[in-house]
């Protein structure tokens, strides 16, 4: 729920066969305000991104947005439509080794709190194929209570590395100490978020 306008899934991760090979399959839907939006993102067995799918509807101004990225040999294809019409599709480009779009992001600080690692470094990917970089950090535990229900968290800090960090405004998550280390609330500068169900 998102301060009572918005409901959201988190992302569902899912080991799924992708291109002949084993993959983790991450998908997340949301609505509100009359905007709907929905990703999938495959990553290998190496944690590498293979394929990203997104597509946004906003019922209020009739716009649309549709965003894919497709793995071909060693390099990657982007293509963005933006209200049915060819956006920049950019040709062909190399992601990073630690290039992930943001429905990534879960997935990773879920795995990397399992292995006590305290700060996670990656680069934020953003349509049609630019990346920013971007770090999340623990930076304490805390007892929150979220709908009558007490969890033990960790509290992560999300922010852009270098100068874009000194203007750009923080994003801080509540991850379930417990596995698989559930979100149980998020929070920026617009907006928060807080487990329902």
């Amino acid at each position: 729920k998102v301060t009572g306008v918005q409901t959201c899934a988190l992302p569902i991760f899912k080991e799924v066969p992708h291109n002949q090979q084993k993959a983790i399959a991450l998908y997340s839907v949301g609505h509100g305000k009359g905007v709907s939006d929905r990703n999938i993102c495959y990553l290998n067995q190496n944690n590498q991104v293979t394929y990203i799918f997104q597509e946004t509807k906003n019922e209020q101004t009739k716009e649309d947005f549709f965003w894919e990225i497709k793995k071909q040999g060693d390099t990657f294809l982007s293509s963005l439509v933006f209200n049915k019409k060819e956006g920049d599709k950019g040709g062909s480009f190399m992601m990073p080794k630690n290039g992930y779009p943001i429905q990534a992001l879960y997935y990773l600080l879920q795995r990397d709190l399992e292995e006590d690692i305290d700060v996670l470094y990656f680069k934020l990917m953003v349509p049609p194929h630019d990346f920013y970089d971007i770090y999340g950090k623990k930076i304490s535990e805390e007892e929150i209570e979220v709908n009558g229900t007490v969890f033990v968290t960790n509290k992560i800090e999300i922010g852009f590395t270098g100068f874009l960090g000194w203007f750009l405004p923080k994003y801080y998550l509540w991850l379930n100490k417990e596995k698989p280390h559930v979100l149980i609330k998020a929070e920026s500068s617009q907006q928060t978020l807080e487990l329902v169900d």
